[in-house]
């Protein structure tokens, strides 16, 4: 089951009625394990893929978006690796789906992202920032 909360100082509360109702099926002092995502955030998803966008607009050397944002992602360090039958290494970008990734992750790939850009691209962090005010 899953239930979003909100955090107080000493507890953790249902952010919404149909959390309320799912809390309640549980009983009162009953132990549960938790495991804590920050819920992401979706206009912070938006400036995201703004943010490739605008690389992508930036670079010469890629047609596709897709490859542009899977080459982008691995260069900013965040894939996974696999040894094939043959020995050799597989690569493959991360996932950033919300299920995969949460907020706090999401946020570190944003700013490898940033960097990546700006590295690839040969522009500034002023730059960045100010083209990609445009884009949002």
């Amino acid at each position: 089951m899953k239930i979003h909360v909100i955090r107080t100082d000493f507890a953790l509360f249902p952010a919404g009625e149909l959390d309320a109702e799912k809390l309640k099926k549980i009983k009162s002092g009953e132990v549960l394990e938790v495991d804590i995502k920050k819920a992401r955030n979706y206009q912070f998803h938006r400036k995201f893929f703004a943010l490739l966008n605008l690389g992508f607009e930036a670079q010469n050397s890629f047609t596709s978006f897709d490859w542009w944002r899977e080459y982008i992602t691995m260069k900013a360090g965040f894939f996974e690796s696999c040894k094939a039958p043959n020995g050799e290494f597989m690569y493959r970008a991360k996932s950033i789906s919300f299920e995969n990734m949460d907020d706090f992750e999401f946020s570190e790939l944003y700013k490898a992202v940033s960097q990546a850009i700006i590295e690839v691209c040969h522009i500034t962090q002023k730059q960045l920032e100010d083209n990609l005010k445009l884009f949002v």
